[in-house]
Protein backbone atom coordinates (compact mmCIF):
# COMPACT_ATOMS: atom_id res chain seq x y z
CA UNK A 1 0.00 0.00 0.00
CA UNK A 2 1.50 3.28 -1.08
CA UNK A 3 1.15 6.53 0.86
CA UNK A 4 0.41 9.83 -0.85
CA UNK A 5 3.56 11.92 -1.00
CA UNK A 6 4.16 15.42 -2.27
CA UNK A 7 7.97 15.15 -2.16
CA UNK A 8 10.41 14.28 -4.91
CA UNK A 9 13.97 13.05 -4.65
CA UNK A 10 15.61 11.25 -1.72
CA UNK A 11 12.89 12.11 0.80
CA UNK A 12 10.22 10.56 -1.44
CA UNK A 13 11.83 7.17 -0.74
CA UNK A 14 10.48 7.42 2.81
CA UNK A 15 6.95 7.91 1.48
CA UNK A 16 7.27 4.79 -0.68
CA UNK A 17 8.05 2.65 2.37
CA UNK A 18 11.83 2.61 1.99
CA UNK A 19 13.53 3.37 5.28
CA UNK A 20 15.23 6.72 5.77
CA UNK A 21 18.39 4.87 6.79
CA UNK A 22 18.53 3.06 3.45
CA UNK A 23 17.96 6.28 1.51
CA UNK A 24 20.68 8.04 3.53
CA UNK A 25 23.03 5.08 3.03
CA UNK A 26 22.90 5.69 -0.72
CA UNK A 27 24.04 9.32 -0.40
CA UNK A 28 27.29 10.95 0.64
CA UNK A 29 26.72 13.83 3.06
CA UNK A 30 29.20 16.71 3.09
CA UNK A 31 29.27 19.38 5.78
CA UNK A 32 29.72 22.63 3.85
CA UNK A 33 29.52 24.92 6.88
CA UNK A 34 32.33 27.27 7.80
CA UNK A 35 33.75 27.41 11.32
CA UNK A 36 32.30 30.23 13.43
CA UNK A 37 34.36 32.54 15.63
CA UNK A 38 34.68 36.17 16.60
CA UNK A 39 36.78 36.60 13.44
CA UNK A 40 34.24 35.12 11.02
CA UNK A 41 33.67 37.79 8.36
CA UNK A 42 30.24 39.14 7.59
CA UNK A 43 28.90 39.97 4.16
CA UNK A 44 30.27 43.27 2.80
CA UNK A 45 28.74 46.26 4.58
CA UNK A 46 27.42 44.23 7.51
CA UNK A 47 29.02 44.20 10.96
CA UNK A 48 30.79 41.02 12.04
CA UNK A 49 29.84 39.01 15.11
CA UNK A 50 30.31 40.32 18.65
CA UNK A 51 30.73 37.98 21.61
CA UNK A 52 30.60 39.17 25.21
CA UNK A 53 30.63 37.37 28.52
CA UNK A 54 27.44 37.91 30.55
CA UNK A 55 28.27 35.41 33.31
CA UNK A 56 31.69 34.45 34.60
CA UNK A 57 32.43 31.07 36.12
CA UNK A 58 34.47 32.60 38.95
CA UNK A 59 31.54 34.75 40.14
CA UNK A 60 28.32 33.20 38.81
CA UNK A 61 28.95 29.42 39.12
CA UNK A 62 28.48 29.14 35.36
CA UNK A 63 29.86 30.87 32.32
CA UNK A 64 27.60 32.44 29.73
CA UNK A 65 28.11 34.40 26.55
CA UNK A 66 25.94 36.60 24.39
CA UNK A 67 26.50 36.43 20.64
CA UNK A 68 25.22 39.31 18.52
CA UNK A 69 25.34 39.24 14.73
CA UNK A 70 23.37 39.85 11.57
CA UNK A 71 22.06 36.88 9.63
CA UNK A 72 24.67 37.48 6.92
CA UNK A 73 27.58 35.98 8.85
CA UNK A 74 29.21 32.65 8.00
CA UNK A 75 27.30 29.82 6.36
CA UNK A 76 23.65 30.66 5.77
CA UNK A 77 20.87 30.27 3.25
CA UNK A 78 18.97 33.19 1.78
CA UNK A 79 15.36 32.33 1.02
CA UNK A 80 13.87 33.46 -2.31
CA UNK A 81 11.80 35.98 -0.28
CA UNK A 82 15.06 37.76 0.57
CA UNK A 83 15.33 38.84 -3.07
CA UNK A 84 11.88 38.40 -4.63
CA UNK A 85 8.55 39.94 -3.64
CA UNK A 86 6.22 37.00 -3.06
CA UNK A 87 9.16 34.58 -2.90
CA UNK A 88 9.15 31.61 -0.54
CA UNK A 89 10.49 31.80 3.00
CA UNK A 90 12.86 29.16 4.42
CA UNK A 91 9.99 27.36 6.17
CA UNK A 92 8.14 27.11 2.85
CA UNK A 93 10.95 25.23 1.10
CA UNK A 94 10.81 21.43 1.06
CA UNK A 95 13.88 19.70 2.48
CA UNK A 96 14.56 18.17 -0.95
CA UNK A 97 15.37 21.70 -2.13
CA UNK A 98 18.61 21.40 -0.15
CA UNK A 99 19.53 17.91 -1.34
CA UNK A 100 21.03 17.19 -4.71
CA UNK A 101 24.04 16.79 -6.89
CA UNK A 102 26.87 19.18 -6.10
CA UNK A 103 30.42 20.00 -7.07
CA UNK A 104 32.79 20.72 -4.20
CA UNK A 105 35.96 22.65 -5.04
CA UNK A 106 38.80 22.49 -2.51
CA UNK A 107 40.41 25.92 -2.79
CA UNK A 108 42.93 25.18 -0.05
CA UNK A 109 44.98 23.27 -2.60
CA UNK A 110 45.27 26.55 -4.50
CA UNK A 111 46.37 28.40 -1.36
CA UNK A 112 43.02 30.16 -0.96
CA UNK A 113 41.15 29.98 2.34
CA UNK A 114 37.39 30.35 2.81
CA UNK A 115 37.63 33.88 4.10
CA UNK A 116 40.00 35.03 1.35
CA UNK A 117 37.02 34.96 -1.01
CA UNK A 118 35.12 37.61 0.96
CA UNK A 119 35.36 41.24 0.03
CA UNK A 120 33.42 44.42 -0.56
Amino acid sequence: MSKACDHAGPIAAQCDGQSAALAADQMKFLDLTQDFSLHTPAFAGYPGPAIRWIKHLAFDRAGGQEITMTLHVSTHLDAPAHFLTGGKFIGDLPLDFLIGTACVVDLQRMGVGDYDLYGP
